[in-house]
């Protein structure tokens, strides 16, 4: 099993749990896109605020996938009708 995540897996899980759509469904290409301009403002910010750095979106340690992509859906719910939380 590999130790890391893919962009890719971030993006699908974080607009499963925007929508509820299951991760093995298949997601329109607009939707990985609209949900991709979240992610380096959101790895910048959780760097800046010496939370964790991730250096490569495309290496995702396992560890901090699940949090990244609560947090990723969190930043791009109002894209999707869904206020943000603070």
């Amino acid at each position: 099993m590999a130790d890391t995540k893919t962009l890719i897996e971030l993006k699908t899980e974080a607009f499963g749990i925007l929508t509820g759509i299951d991760p093995s469904q298949p997601i329109a290409p607009e939707d990985l896109e609209t949900i991709g301009v979240y992610v380096d403002p959101l790895l910048a910010q959780l760097a800046q605020d010496e939370i964790v750095y991730i250096p490569d979106s495309d290496e995702i340690p396992n560890e901090y996938f699940l949090p990244v992509a609560r947090l990723l859906a969190n930043a791009a719910g109002p894209r999707y009708g869904s206020p943000m939380n603070p």
